[in-house]
């Protein structure tokens, strides 16, 4: 009898001090809720709205070996997030096609995704993203 409660003892006492299964949950992750590359300059010019794991918001800007980095709000982020997603659905479907077969890409934009080419020569694609662009680094600064 001693034995068979030694050994259940012995048991649940190992389960007990049992190593829990680590995580491999990185903080650092983040994940692009948009990205718009600009082609229209000669230097690389991209801006990404971010989020974190840990639910922190970043919105960046990449000028060939220059990085700037904002830190926003949620609500903040939510309200651009909604604006973008408002123009990219309404540039990609709503608009009128643009049937140019051989297209310069002025804009590279990346939503949850998606992508869409806007061409050089599309003026009011255009406007749209460089007055989005321009009111968000206004609002930035």
């Amino acid at each position: 009898m001693k034995l068979i409660t030694y050994a259940l003892l012995l048991i649940f006492s190992a389960n007990l001090y049992a190593q829990k299964k680590s995580s491999n949950n990185d903080l650092r992750n983040n994940s692009k809720i948009f990205l718009i590359e600009n082609l229209l300059t000669d230097k690389f010019i991209s801006y990404s709205l971010e989020s974190s794991t840990s639910g922190a918001f970043n919105f960046s800007k990449i000028e060939k070996s220059k990085n700037k980095v904002w830190k926003i709000s949620r609500d903040y982020a939510n309200g651009i997030d909604t604006e973008f997603a408002d123009h990219f659905i309404s540039m990609k479907y709503m608009m009128k096609e643009n049937k140019e077969k051989n297209c310069k890409p002025a804009f590279k934009l990346f939503f949850r995704g998606e992508k869409f080419e806007i061409c050089k020569n599309d003026k009011s694609r255009i406007d749209i993203v460089t007055k989005f662009v321009l009111d968000l680094e206004k609002n930035l600064n």
